[in-house]
């Protein structure tokens, strides 16, 4: 079970045509709703992203607690928390595969990449610029990334 966020930009849903997928990893303490921001919407309509969005799971405000724990001297959790990460590249990996076999034929979707998929990439803020690293190298599909 992985919750995602799927952003379809105005320009691609009133001109169908060829679109990018763009991968966004947020930063520390945020999670997949930051890819509803402003900016990424203008850039979005600008270059014509479909944006998917999934947690860095262990990373998000909702792990606040655990994060806090293992700062205090419960090591133990830096095992889970890195497990956590690995899940996270794989929700990525999987979420994209799903996007791309039309996630059980949702119509506004299908809609959007019915133009075809002109490349794949990657964008990270600040954390997401860090643990993007390792989901780009795991991705067959991914050819470019922005670590910021």
């Amino acid at each position: 079970w992985a919750e995602f966020t799927v952003v379809i930009p105005c320009a691609v849903q009133m001109e169908p045509g060829e679109v990018s997928i763009v991968h966004y990893g947020h930063g520390f303490l945020g999670d997949r709703r930051e890819v509803q921001g402003d900016y990424l919407a203008e850039m979005a309509n600008n270059n014509r992203w479909v944006l998917i969005s999934f947690d860095t799971m262990g990373l998000t405000r909702h792990d606040l607690i655990m994060i806090l724990r293992l700062c205090v001297n419960q090591a133990h959790l830096a095992e889970e928390l890195t497990d956590m990460i690995l899940q996270s590249h794989l929700n990525r990996l999987i979420g994209e595969k799903a996007l791309l076999n039309n996630l059980g034929h949702v119509d506004p979707i299908r809609e959007a990449l019915s133009g075809g998929v002109k490349r794949i990439a990657y964008y990270g803020n600040s954390l997401g610029g860090i643990t993007g690293g390792g989901f780009v190298s795991l991705s067959d599909t991914v050819n470019r990334a922005v670590f910021g």
